[in-house]
């Protein structure tokens, strides 16, 4: 349900993802992260992604810029677009 909330944020923000940077926060094996990631390549919007689970640096960051610890976190310019449905800390 989450997932879907954020996909048509996304869908919303298309057309300024274009022309602005797109940023995905993630961790592997993060089911919402790769249905995140896949939505974004389908609809040919690059985006740079950062591993929270290895990058500490990142991780704050992201906690910093988003405000919680869901994952994943998208950001389209700096405007937060939101994240997936369930707690996925990295460890």
């Amino acid at each position: 349900m989450i997932l879907r909330l954020v996909i048509s944020l996304a869908l919303a923000t298309l057309a300024s993802a274009k022309t602005a940077s797109c940023v995905v926060y993630t961790t592997p094996g993060c089911a919402f992260c790769t249905r995140a990631k896949t939505f974004l390549n389908a609809r040919d919007v690059a985006f740079e992604e950062y591993d929270v689970s290895v990058d500490r640096s990142k991780l704050e960051e992201m906690l910093s810029r988003a405000g919680r610890s869901t994952l994943p976190q998208i950001f389209v310019g700096d405007e937060h677009i939101g994240a997936g449905g369930r707690r996925s800390r990295p460890r």
